[in-house]
This record gives structure tokens, C-alpha cells and sequence, in this order.
């Protein structure tokens, strides 16, 4: 089963010597490393949570900034950021259990310290245990559009700190929908709220 995914998005081309970094922060944690992707036993040595025996699987996708296919989307996001993203780090996990989640979250937000960059969610994040009964319910994004549920984003977010930013977008059944950007100290603080999750 697929798991989350977020990335970091770059204000300049890797270089060698942050590409050692990462190679070496992924030693750090890792039982294997392959080119397809590698295995996480325990985030300890970056700082994280996690002990040992993860045997989680995970993957790297890098990609320059002709991903983003929508100009104006590039440009919404270096109006938010600061900066006009050169490259996508990606990382994605291969599982989808809470300790993958918690994993993704503890690995980029250690490379997004280290890259001195803002992090791409690839999503919302929300909590469905805070919306109200109509939108949990029956929850899906063909009923329900972001400002439905932005107020309790925001009630959930409003005091961790660091940069949080909400890019709006319409989706392809033409439904207002978002997408979330944070900086290091709020996926710092958002790792220590009794909500997080990464977005799958």
C-alpha cells in the first residue's frame, strides 16, 4: 500500500556536498540503501522518535521545478515562500501506518533544516475527528470543498508555531480545494501535536 508523501522544495540545485548529507543521514538510519529506495529501522540518529526494528520502506523522487506544471501556481508559491522553487526533493513512503507518518515527518523536516527550505505537504492537512458529524461522515472530496473545513484547520493549527501557508486550487470536478506549505519549525511543532499526520 502506498503511503504519504512531502517534499522539499529547493532554492537552488543540490550539490555534492549536500547530496553526501542526505546519503549520509539515510546511512544513519537505514538497514539497506538501494537505488530504488531504502529501508528506515530508526530515526534516533537524525534527532527523531523512533527506536529501532522500523523496517519501514521508503523512496526518494527529485525533480526540477518544471514539475509544477501551472505557472501561476509556481508563482503563488514563491509570493509565499520567498523564493521561486529550482527543485523538488521528494521522499515518499512505501506503508501507510502511523509510524510511517511519523517517520516522513521526522526525515524532512531534518533535511528542510539542513536545506534551509520550505516543505510541500502534496496536500491538506486536516483532522476529520474535528469536523463536524456532515463532513466526517461522508467525507470525500467530490462533497466537500477546503472552505468547509478551513475554519477547523485553522483552530488546529492556530498555536503551533512557525510559517504555514494555504494554496488554494480547484480540483478536477471543479471543487475548491487546498494544499499546504510549512517551514521546519512548524513541521518541528506539528510533529508534537496530538493530530499529526503527513498527507498520503
Amino acid at each position: 500500500m502506498a503511503g504519504p508523501t512531502a517534499s522539499l522544495l529547493l532554492k537552488s540545485l543540490l550539490d555534492s556536498e549536500q547530496m553526501e548529507m542526505i546519503e549520509h543521514a539515510i546511512s544513519m538510519i537505514s538497514s539497506t540503501s538501494k537505488s530504488e529506495g531504502f529501508q528506515v529501522e530508526t530515526t534516533l540518529p537524525i534527532g527523531g522518535t523512533i527506536r529501532e526494528k522500523a523496517d519501514a520502506p521508503f523512496g526518494i523522487a527529485l525533480e526540477n521545478s518544471g514539475q509544477f506544471e501551472d505557472e501561476s501556481m509556481l508563482e503563488e508559491i514563491a509570493s509565499l515562500i520567498g523564493y521561486r522553487p529550482v527543485q523538488d526533493f521528494g521522499l515518499f513512503a512505501m506503508r501507510n501506518q502511523d509510524i510511517d507518518h511519523r517517520i516522513l515527518g521526522e526525515l524532512i523536516c531534518y533535511f528542510a533544516e539542513r536545506l534551509d527550505c520550505y516543505i510541500d505537504f502534496g496536500g491538506a492537512i486536516f483532522s476529520l475527528g474535528l469536523l463536524p458529524k456532515k463532513h466526517r461522515q461522508y467525507f470525500d472530496f467530490v462533497k466537500t470543498e477546503w472552505p468547509d473545513i478551513a475554519p477547523y484547520f485553522e483552530e488546529m493549527t492556530k498555536d503551533i508555531k512557525g510559517k504555514i501557508f494555504t494554496l488554494g486550487y480547484m480540483t478536477a470536478n471543479y471543487k475548491k480545494w487546498a494544499s499546504h506549505i510549512c517551514d521546519a519549525e512548524f513541521m518541528r511543532n506539528w510533529l508534537l501535536s496530538p493530530h499529526f499526520h503527513m498527507v498520503k
